[in-house]
């Protein structure tokens, strides 16, 4: 339907202060889905766009999740 975009490949990782073995699944609108094995981790992302050009949403974001996650 219509055109589609493709999103840009980086090296690295797609959060720098999320956990290594994150995997993210981004949507229209700025949803998201992430996975982290190693926490037990499901997060789910509804709502507008936190990810603006220049915004630290997620950085912030996962910095105070894993502060708040027990120790394994």
């Amino acid at each position: 339907l219509g055109t589609r975009t493709r999103a840009p490949r980086r090296d690295g990782p797609l959060i720098s202060s999320a956990p290594d073995d994150l995997i993210a699944m981004q949507g229209a609108g700025d949803r998201k889905l992430y996975l982290v094995p190693s926490l037990n981790l499901v997060v789910t992302r509804l709502g507008f766009s936190g990810s603006s050009p220049g915004s630290s949403f997620n950085d912030v974001f996962w910095e105070a999740l894993i502060a708040a996650a027990p120790q394994q």
